[in-house]
């Protein structure tokens, strides 16, 4: 495993463009201090409605608020990313769901993939989602691997009462390998183009995001050859399939072995499989596959 030098991160500048989901964060965190974020005068029509009517009304701008603020934060999942087939399948068990992925280019050619998966459902795990989001890609920015990007992370959403599992991840396409530093999250599911084996690497190293003040994070290394796949989850996937909701327990790599070769396929495989399960979809689900060149 590599171990990293501890680093702080910089100081955001006055200046420093924000996410383009972040435009809903305040309004909320200032509802949540007593504030009204979207305030009932907003909508004219509450000012006739009864108080629980009023209070459904807000509840249904605030939803819509959210899936706006997720759908613009989740990334269009090119088919080919720097050299690398990809495709990726989010299904929320509700209106909102509090997983994610995102992925940003670093430095010649190389570039971060994160997954995570926020405590909860509904408008406060869309918010931690978005509040991650936003971290992750002004931490990616700052070219530090993917250890100190968990811990740095780590270290601003401490004062949260949500968790989040999380996995980062740097991909080197040309060298084909993986860096990987896990949160508390799924580790990834492999699968060998040459032999059709499948393999588990990227154990968790530290806790989730936001359960310890001050946690730190180790990489571990995977070097693949070229047609190899990786598919990351949520945990939404292996609490449906696997009898221990361990990835350990063997149904998600048996279904990837059994599966064609191709990301489009196993991803929605893995997705379709989860709602067809005797305990069916009670967890949001994401899966992301990548197939190396």
């Amino acid at each position: 495993m590599d171990h990293c030098h501890r680093t702080d991160l910089p100081p955001r500048p006055a200046h420093a463009p924000t996410h383009r989901g972040a435009r809903w964060r305040q309004p909320v965190r200032q509802r949540h201090n007593g504030a009204r974020g979207h305030s009932l005068e907003s909508i004219p029509e509450s000012a006739a409605l009864p108080a629980s009517a009023a209070s459904s009304l807000l509840l249904k701008h605030e939803l819509a608020a959210a899936r706006e603020l997720q759908r613009n934060l989740l990334p269009d999942v090119p088919d080919l990313y720097n050299g690398v087939r990809m495709h990726a399948v989010y299904r929320p068990v509700g209106e909102v769901g509090g997983d994610f992925y995102d992925l940003m280019e670093v430095s010649n050619r190389r570039f971060l993939v994160v997954i995570g998966d926020v405590s909860g459902h509904g408008i406060a795990a869309a918010l931690m989602m978005s509040r991650i989001s936003s971290e992750f890609r002004w931490v990616a920015r700052q070219g530090f691997p993917p250890d100190e990007v968990l811990r740095l992370i780590n270290g601003t959403v401490a004062d949260s009462e949500l968790f989040v599992t999380a996995m980062c991840i740097e991909v080197d396409p040309q060298a084909r390998s993986l860096r990987v530093a896990n949160a508390g999250h799924n580790p990834i599911f492999g699968r060998r183009r040459a032999t059709g084996d499948t393999w588990l690497f990227g154990e968790a190293s530290g806790a989730p995001l936001g359960m310890l003040d001050d946690e730190s994070y180790t990489v571990e290394t995977a070097y693949l050859e070229r047609g190899d796949l990786i598919v990351l989850t949520t945990d939404g996937v292996t609490e449906a399939l696997e009898p221990n909701a361990a990835p350990s327990g063997g149904v998600v790599a048996n279904l990837i072995a059994g599966s064609p070769h191709d990301v489009v396929v196993v991803s929605q495989r893995i997705a379709d499989a989860v709602v067809s399960s005797e305990r069916g979809a009670f967890d949001d689900v994401a899966v992301l596959a990548m197939e190396m060149s």
